[in-house]
């Protein structure tokens, strides 16, 4: 059961999509048998509900590209059955809930571009189903968790535009299916982990980081905006097919 467009009014935007507006129903909270929430590309306002974690049998909430705020309800650690959580492009606060590392079936999981703010949790190395995470454009702050080279299965691992700091990790080269790696603007120093570089020879294409701030001899992109070659990096719109994650 997939649920679309129960909000408190809609109305239709120039191109003829439908663009539902005011805050997310606290009666959804009161259907136990909902697998899915889709109200991704709206207008919608407030915070997501603290009685998210209710919905038991969710297996995908997507509620990407809208204005919610407020800070990500501890209780979503109880909806162990989710396997897509999609938040980014909102206005999320606070810190990541460390009880995401929890929800052991995700393989996609994207709180990019909100106002999240402090650590990475460790406890996300425990979501070893992952293939996509996406965490830039964030206010995020300390090291890269060790526990993240646990998500071998992860093809990107997106963490540009926070204020992360210290050296990366060597255990990132543990990531064998790694296609895409982006860490740049952020405030990392030291050198760019040789098993982290090994990767390069087999499935990583992208490589990108702060070369004035971390050498890395390895990268296929450097400092924001040129690559080694000193031609202008491509900007990338982040996409994921659902069905294929």
């Amino acid at each position: 059961m997939i649920l679309e467009g129960a909000v408190d009014e809609a109305e239709f935007n120039s191109s003829g999509f439908e663009l539902f507006q005011g805050t997310i129903p606290t009666q959804l909270m009161a259907l136990p048998q909902l697998a899915g929430i889709e109200l991704d590309f709206n207008n919608l306002t407030g915070s997501l509900p603290d009685n998210i974690g209710d919905l038991t049998n969710l297996q995908q909430l997507d509620i990407n590209h809208n204005v919610l705020s407020g800070e990500i309800p501890t209780s979503i650690g109880q909806n162990i059955r989710l396997s897509f959580l999609a938040l980014h492009d909102n206005e999320f606060t606070g810190v990541i809930p460390s009880v995401l590392g929890l929800l052991t079936g995700l393989k996609g999981l994207f709180l990019h571009t909100n106002r999240l703010t402090e650590q990475i949790p460790s406890e996300l190395g425990l979501l070893t189903n992952l293939t996509r995470f996406t965490l830039h454009e964030n206010d995020l702050t300390g090291v890269i968790p060790p526990d993240l080279g646990l998500l071998t299965d992860l093809k990107f691992l997106l963490l540009h535009k926070n204020r992360l700091t210290g050296e990366i990790p060597s255990d990132l080269g543990n990531l064998v299916n790694l296609q895409r790696l982006n860490l740049t603007t952020n405030e990392f120093v030291g050198v760019m982990p040789d098993e982290v570089c090994q990767l390069r020879n087999t499935t990583l294409l992208e490589l990108t980081v702060d070369c004035e701030e971390v050498g890395c001899p390895c990268c296929t992109n450097c400092a924001p905006g040129q690559n080694k070659l000193g031609n202008p990096i491509p900007t990338y719109q982040y996409t994921y097919d659902k069905d294929r994650i």
